[in-house]
């Protein structure tokens, strides 16, 4: 029948709840997620059942252990059996509190690991190698969360051209100065991958990898991967030796690693966050920047008029970048021409390839030390007081 709006001290929610639950004993039934809660009082009040499993499983291996909720925890707690030796389970957990993005659905993150240190006898190893990206990527890992500051690279084959320390780029696709429109982020993401697979040695499509906050950016992904005829797939931990694109949310993104990650979407939520939720987006960028071997570009989008905004991450991120300075130009991809000889020169035209990955004439107008003035050959706007350190960086080398 239908159900009052409230009774008593009760809302609706919850008196919902409790006639769902008196439906599921008149059938039998029981809730999916109910299961592991009634395993637990199970084991709690019959000794001779958890006995069984005791004797059955000898040792649970746990991956991703940051990630177990309250009642799993218990579980495991239980089977260890701590009151007595006779059938005690082993347990072997791995797992980074740093990579712990899961609060939303109940993860405990570093609590699991206080309660399993806890247990008698217990033993600990830390593996602060990283085999997979290259020290430039570490570094900042490091300093983003602090806590991880013993994380070391421990990558021995470097591709050529790259230096010792691999890449990271922040780009903000907002109104173009050249032509006054906003910038399409991921359209400019999927040309910027489609021109450095055709022009890096050897470079195959599943050397790239987009990371999404969500899955909603993932259909105007899909779409302009189809227009640009670029093959790509969900990832998928079983199934990624085809030559394809990956594409993946962070958050399902545990275990995935290529050659090339960008994350796009870093703008900040539209509404205020709790301290906490701050906490899991950093981490969510710690898993992020983890996921590169040897560069990663974060982008968003900003429209102050939208209240579109960079996130505090992204903004905090390319500050301790800076601060870093440990950035070295990718040689495979771009050129040297810092104009310390004073290279360039007023009146003379330059090919520039843009923030949209399209390449326009340009002629420099004026140079100061540290900006220039151009005009754009198409449409003769003008773009003043433009910073010369990028502008010698989007240059197209002279054949």
């Amino acid at each position: 029948g239908n159900l009052p709006r409230k009774q008593g001290n009760k809302d609706y929610e919850t008196l919902v709840f409790e006639r769902y639950q008196v439906l599921l004993g008149q059938a039998g039934r029981c809730d999916y997620e109910d299961v592991l809660h009634y395993l637990y009082f199970l084991l709690r009040k019959n000794n001779e059942i958890k006995q069984i499993l005791r004797s059955h499983f000898q040792y649970i291996v746990l991956d991703e252990s940051q990630d177990l909720n309250a009642i799993q925890l218990k579980l495991i707690l239980l089977l260890i059996g701590r009151e007595d030796n006779h059938h005690r389970v082993h347990v072997i957990a791995c797992g980074d509190p740093n990579q712990s993005i899961y609060a939303f659905r109940g993860s405990l993150g570093k609590p699991v690991f206080t309660q399993l240190l806890k247990v008698p006898n217990n033993k600990y190893f830390q593996l602060p190698d990283n085999f997979r990206s290259l020290p430039g990527i570490v570094s900042l890992s490091n300093v983003l969360l602090p806590s991880s500051n013993n994380m070391i690279s421990a990558v021995k084959n470097v591709p050529q051209g790259l230096g010792n320390q691999g890449s990271v780029e922040f780009t903000v696709y907002e109104k173009d100065v050249r032509t006054g429109e906003t910038l399409n982020e991921i359209k400019c993401i999927c040309k910027k991958i489609q021109r450095m697979h055709d022009k890096m040695v050897k470079s195959k499509w599943k050397d790239f990898c987009i990371l999404t906050f969500t899955n909603k950016e993932m259909e105007s992904i899909k779409i302009e991967l189809n227009m640009l005829v670029i093959p790509f797939q969900e990832w998928s931990s079983s199934n990624n030796d085809e030559d394809k694109v990956l594409l993946s949310t962070i958050h399902s993104a545990k275990g995935a690693e290529a050659s090339n990650v960008f994350v796009v979407g870093c703008q900040a939520p539209r509404k205020n966050v709790a301290k906490e939720e701050q906490k899991e987006r950093e981490r969510l960028y710690f898993v992020a920047l983890t996921r590169a071997m040897y560069r990663i570009y974060f982008s968003c989008v900003r429209d102050e008029a939208e209240n579109i905004l960079p996130s505090k991450t992204f903004k905090k991120l390319q500050g301790l970048q800076q601060e870093q300075n440990e950035e070295e130009e990718d040689e495979e991809l771009e050129m040297e021409y810092d104009d310390e000889d004073g290279s360039l020169s007023t009146g003379t035209v330059y090919q520039i390839r843009w923030v949209d990955e399209d390449v326009y004439a340009a002629t420099v107008m004026n140079i100061t030390n540290r900006f220039v003035d151009i005009k754009w050959q198409t449409g003769g706007t003008t773009t003043s007081g433009y910073d010369k350190k990028e502008f010698c960086k989007r240059l197209v080398p002279k054949v």
